[in-house]
């Protein structure tokens, strides 16, 4: 479904592509919308955003040194090696040859694993 939505207008014009930026908020907004305002409103927002983001940028020593970035990657890092070490992501991979073992057919294992696969990513 997501092949059928365009770029966001601020990736476009981040990017350079101003025309593509214009169509997209054309098929968002609808056709009686005023583009241009638009446009200039994401460019200032944009402009604004890179003097901030200048002076926020956090290299890789930063990342590893500081606890309120090292926690979250620490905690990414466990979550990622628990699914390794119990398994989980060799189970979710035979997930349609386990259903097919069990019984079920194709057509059904085929829509069961995804929802396994939904499920368990929640649940973590």
């Amino acid at each position: 479904m997501l092949a059928f939505i365009p770029e966001s207008p601020y990736y476009l014009i981040r990017k350079g592509k101003d025309e593509e930026a214009r169509k997209s908020i054309s098929w968002l907004r609808g056709k009686d919308f005023n583009v241009d305002a638009e446009i200039q409103d994401i460019k200032e927002s944009l402009a604004e955003r890179g003097r901030e983001d200048r002076d926020a940028t956090v290299g890789m020593w930063t990342v590893v040194t500081h606890w309120i970035y090292l926690k979250p990657l620490l905690l990414m890092v466990v979550v990622m090696a628990g699914q390794q070490i119990t398994g989980a992501n060799a189970v979710t991979f035979y997930l349609v040859t386990f259903f097919l073992k069990a019984g079920f057919s194709i057509e059904d294992s085929l829509r069961l694993a995804p929802l396994v696969s939904v499920v368990s990513v929640s649940i973590v």
